[in-house]
């Protein structure tokens, strides 16, 4: 049931519009009598029209709502086809979102006299042949989503070297094992480094004809030592600055082409053994089959998750993190401490636990697992999305147990009515789990919720 949310300023109203009936938005009181209809017969966005509207409506012409509605209609559109091609359900904040709580974090949570970002030049040799094959510089090759430069476009990056056309600035931000990650780069750095390494040939050169089909070792020696002696200019963004202004730099600077989202720049800000931990977990056979295979790592939406469970293992299991009510800042503050912590936190731990989760989970729910599930879901034999309120509570909640005891106790499913009840009886529960689900109260509840479920029964069964 796809929802609109619809705010019109000209009387301060907010409108939550559900899709009931195909092709037919309403808004109802609290009796259920409808205040606002917008209809379209045929289903085509140009023939929306209002087809009823309350009193505190009258002022406001057809026209203007229908305006604000066809904008928030096709923002809706886009999240439900979003929602269809992850697996996932979109029940959390955005910025035109009005079930934000008022304390709600929507902006970077640091001072901007944090940001502290040095100048350093290198060669091109000194680039790839010390810091890159010395593994000073982690190219992250898994954080470009599945695409690389096209030859024609790795040509032209040297024949621009070779006219001494100066390349644009790169950015490099240290951890604090003083490795550099590319924040801005990684495909020309790749390109120099398999350029060197004769990995490709030049192909169409525009100017530089006699240097046609050639790798790097074919070229005349004073072709090598021009691209192996050009200066490039870095920008390194220092090891103390933390991982929420690192996040914003990163942002800041990627805006051309499909923006990345928050977990793609995690990872390519990430260590190799912190992203091995992470694809790893996402990547196992117990998470695809907890899921049933629906979560699509294209976008990294997967490894979203598994950092959800890492990121709340830490803060309710460990106690190492607080949760405020920002994931976003969160899950950045997660990173770092599992930088910082490299050597005391039990990576091998994190990785077993995650495992005995999915484990329990898929015995108890089955198909159904992390699905907020309703009578009607059960009798029509259908999978609603993953949902990331049910996926972060239940999963860090049911890793303190092995499968052996859960199935000691518990009958295969044995959770699924027990949380159809829930949601049905519980309506603070279910709104806990549909919107604003980020908020912090909310996610409280989640995992209150969870809690006293696993305590009633399957902590009581073992300890009886």
């Amino acid at each position: 049931m796809k929802k609109v949310h619809l705010i019109l300023p000209e009387i301060q109203s907010e409108f939550r519009l559900t899709n009931e009936e195909k092709n037919t938005w309403i808004y109802r009181d609290e009796a259920g009598s409808p205040l606002l209809s917008i209809t379209s017969e045929t289903g085509d966005i140009t023939d929306f029209k209002v087809l009823q509207k309350s009193g505190e409506l009258k002022s406001v012409s057809d026209k203007d709502i229908l305006e604000f509605f066809l904008e928030k209609y096709i923002e809706a559109e886009r999240d439900y086809q979003e929602q269809n091609a992850s697996g996932i359900e979109n029940t959390e904040d955005t910025e035109d979102n009005p079930t934000a709580s008022e304390n709600h974090v929507s902006k970077p949570d640091f001072d901007p006299e944090d940001i502290t970002i040095r100048k350093q030049g290198f060669t091109v040799r000194e680039i790839v042949h010390h810091l890159i094959e010395e593994q000073r510089i982690d190219l992250s090759p898994d954080f470009q989503r599945y695409f690389v430069w096209k030859p024609k476009v790795k040509t032209g990056l040297i024949e621009s070297i070779l006219l001494r056309i100066p390349l644009p600035i790169f950015y490099l931000a240290e951890n604090h094992e003083g490795i550099y990650q590319v924040v801005d780069g990684v495909q020309r750095l790749t390109t120099l480094r398999d350029f060197l390494n004769n990995k490709f040939k030049l192909k169409d050169l525009e100017y530089l004809t006699d240097c046609e089909g050639k790798t790097f070792e074919q070229l005349a020696p004073k072709y090598q030592r021009r691209i192996e002696d050009t200066q490039l200019d870095f920008n390194i963004i220092s090891a103390r600055t933390s991982a929420s202004v690192k996040t914003e730099i990163f942002k800041r600077l990627n805006l051309g082409g499909k923006p990345l989202n928050r977990q793609e720049i995690r990872n390519s800000l990430s260590t190799k053994k912190i992203r091995d931990l992470i694809r790893g977990m996402a990547s196992s056979e117990a998470f695809i089959t907890a899921t049933n295979g629906s979560i699509k790592p294209l976008r990294m939406e997967d490894q979203e998750l598994v950092m959800r469970f890492v990121g709340f293992y830490l803060a309710k299991i460990e106690k190492i993190v607080t949760y405020k009510g920002e994931m976003d800042s969160f899950l950045d503050d997660v990173l770092e401490q599992l930088s910082l912590r490299d050597s005391t936190i039990d990576f091998e731990k994190i990785r077993q636990e995650f495992a005995y989760s999915m484990q329990n989970v898929h015995y108890l729910f089955g198909s159904y697992a992390f699905r907020k599930i309703l009578p009607k879901h059960i009798e029509k034999q259908y999978t609603p999305p993953i949902n990331k309120s049910l996926f972060t509570a239940w999963s860090v909640l049911l890793s303190q147990y092995s499968p052996e005891q859960v199935q000691a106790y518990l009958k295969p499913n044995a959770f699924v009515n027990v949380l159809v009840n829930k949601i049905q009886e519980d309506a603070q529960y279910l709104e806990a789990l549909s919107a604003g689900t980020n908020q912090l109260d909310k996610l409280d509840y989640s995992f209150k919720i969870a809690d006293e479920l696993i305590q009633t029964h399957l902590k009581s069964l073992i300890h009886a």
